[in-house]
């Protein structure tokens, strides 16, 4: 099955930039421009947009006018529109008084899933009307995220689950997108956890942000993906009870709906030649459940959990599944 995936780029207008009509006088004062870096790295799982600098140096009585291009580079060239999109190749910065200012070549990487070599293209200041060009080029390195059983989980997933109601006992099948992102290299958590960002996983228009601890054997290259379930010890999100209360939220564990304990709900993964699975089954031996304490709102006792009333939002979680992943390409 193909799944094909629609960008909508957003033209924003910002005080700082503006577009020039050919009528515009640009700057006729000693100016510059030139690219920051002269080799950049993003990773090929990065999903917000990057901003690509090009700095400009020297005082304008005049609007700079600067004209990009992109050109494949290296043995294993990135392509325009498959492997990444540049937003707008004409860039304008207005006079200031300031003397140094910023051109932001937007760029969006298109993660295609697929195991590959790291991929490269190159940028280039074709034309720079009201300056001269310094730097004029940079050679950007997508570096490929599947190849790698950690960075590989980096990207968009979903959460197949069995929501509870927890007024009627009813129950009804959920499907939830959710985002995985990597812990940074600096932290401890880096290769032993995984963040989760998870908006409206009860319903509630909420944001909950969990974590999963990650096991990887190199010998055997299984496996463990186990989402934490750390109780008051961990507060996951919060939920706006009125326009002056926001209550905290929780994540707990239950055999049966009632009794509750915390832990964790561990799903087992292999990772071979094309990658990590497309899906990962977690047990449903447990409740996943999620607690809004309204201990806050019930008097000064605040955070008295002896006293305090929750109501559950229960997730049974079977499996999430990967949003795309096509075969490997070795």
């Amino acid at each position: 099955m193909k799944y094909i995936k629609s960008l909508v780029l957003l033209a924003v207008a910002m005080p700082f930039f503006a577009s020039c009509s050919d009528d515009d006088d640009v700057n006729t004062r000693d100016c510059t421009v030139g690219f920051e870096s002269t080799a950049l790295t993003y990773s090929e799982a990065t999903s917000d947009y990057v901003n690509i600098p090009i700095a400009v140096r020297g005082h304008r009585n005049g609007p700079v006018r600067v004209t990009i291009e992109t050109t494949p580079y290296g043995e294993s060239p990135a392509e325009e529109g498959v492997n990444y999109m540049i937003t707008d190749k004409t860039l304008n910065l207005n006079a200031d008084t300031l003397e140094n200012g910023v051109i932001n070549v937007e760029l969006k990487i298109i993660d295609d899933y697929i195991m590959n070599a790291d991929r490269q293209f190159e940028l280039t200041v074709k034309v720079a009307d009201g300056a001269e060009i310094t730097t004029d080029k940079t050679v950007v390195t997508l570096t490929d995220n599947d190849g790698d059983p950690y960075t590989a989980f980096e990207g968009r997933w979903y959460f197949n689950a069995i929501a509870i109601n927890p007024q009627t006992g009813g129950q009804s099948e959920v499907r939830r997108a959710i985002t995985i992102t990597t812990a940074d290299p600096s932290y401890t958590d880096y290769r032993q956890k995984l963040y989760c960002s998870a908006f409206n996983l009860c319903g509630q228009s909420e944001t909950l942000s969990l974590n999963f601890n990650w096991q990887y054997d190199e010998s055997s290259q299984t496996g463990i993906l186990a989402l934490e379930a750390a109780g008051n010890n961990r507060t996951v999100g919060n939920i706006q009870y009125d326009e002056e209360t926001s209550l905290p939220m929780y994540v707990y564990l239950s055999p049966n709906g009632s009794n509750i304990t915390t832990g964790y709900v561990t799903g087992q993964w292999q990772f071979t030649e094309t990658g990590i699975p497309q899906s990962i089954e977690l047990p449903s031996s447990y409740f996943t459940m999620v607690f809004i304490d309204l201990g806050v709102i019930d008097g000064d006792a605040g955070y008295d959990y002896s006293t305090s009333a929750y109501h559950p939002y229960a997730l049974l979680l079977s499996t999430f599944h990967h949003k795309q992943r096509k075969n490997s390409q070795v």
